[in-house]
């Protein structure tokens, strides 16, 4: 294999906009669900 063809040094590309948006999205849900079930775990 030669110096050009190591998949290890090639980067991935930035992310898009959108990926960063639905990442956040994604986050905020997971912060949400954590903070529901704390508070579920108060009435069992």
């Amino acid at each position: 294999m030669g110096p050009c063809e190591n998949p290890g040094l090639i980067s991935e590309p930035a992310p898009l906009p959108m990926d960063i948006e639905r990442i956040n999205a994604i986050g905020s849900l997971l912060a949400d669900l954590s903070a529901r079930t704390k508070q579920l775990r108060g009435y069992l």
